[in-house]
């Protein structure tokens, strides 16, 4: 998952896609064309932490902190 679009983010986002990693893309709507091959895009940063995706990446990764509309879902399916 790469946020921003600065000459960095389009380097290592480049990258990874030439890697074979899967790349999310978040950033402004305005900036995405600048990811020419992204996988998944997510407009702004609100980043969803209530999709399978997001909560396997919530357990492999464990972050310190995660935001949710949604805590009562989301909070068992984390723990579990």
């Amino acid at each position: 998952m790469i946020c921003g679009s600065s000459p960095v983010a389009l380097a290592v986002a480049d990258l990874a896609k030439r890697s074979g990693f899967a790349v999310t893309v978040c950033a402004p709507a305005a900036e995405q064309l600048a990811f020419g091959d992204a996988d998944r895009r997510i407009e702004g940063f609100a980043l969803p932490v209530d999709d399978a995706a997001a909560i396997a990446w919530c357990k492999y990764c464990k972050p310190d902190s995660i935001f949710t509309n949604r805590p009562v879902e989301v909070g068992p399916a984390i723990k579990a």
